[in-house]
């Protein structure tokens, strides 16, 4: 949708759509210029792993709060 020049100014914001599924979750994340336009836009598949023993683990709403659109 546009390129970033050296020295120009983005906006970057990021949010999931919905609650996470387990441990997996979409999140959303677009970078804006300073007029307003969308020049960055894309959609990434994250999902939850216990450090210690690797294996995916339930995301807590609380973990997940932050970025729900629509929650500040």
């Amino acid at each position: 949708r546009g390129n970033v020049k050296l020295g120009e100014h983005v906006t970057a914001r990021t949010w999931i759509e919905k609650p996470p599924k387990g441990a997996q979750f979409d999140r959303r994340v677009e970078f804006v210029n300073a007029a307003g336009k969308t020049i960055v836009s894309a959609n990434t598949t994250w999902a939850m792993l216990d450090r210690a023993s690797g294996r995916l683990m339930r995301v807590r709403d609380e973990v997940a709060a932050p970025f729900l659109e629509g929650q500040e």
